[in-house]
């Protein structure tokens, strides 16, 4: 993930995207990475200031784990 990272903060550094997101249902609803890990990730490519902009949760009564752990207050 980091690397695909990096290769969207170079698109932004040259001018061809002014940010970008991510759709990663799998990921949160697996418990592959959190959504600070993420954003962790994506700053770490940037150098600092991230262009990570969006990230697309499942909105499912039956997948909430990705809502959950983004709540204030949850792990």
């Amino acid at each position: 993930m980091g690397e695909a990272f990096v290769v969207l903060e170079e698109a932004v550094a040259a001018g061809n995207v002014a940010g970008y997101g991510i759709a990663t249902w799998a990921g949160l609803e697996e418990e592959a990475f959190t959504v600070g890990e993420l954003l962790a990730l994506a700053a770490e490519a940037a150098g600092g200031r991230h262009h990570l902009v969006a990230v697309q949760m499942p909105v499912s009564p039956v997948m909430m784990t990705g809502q959950a752990r983004t709540r204030p207050g949850t792990a």
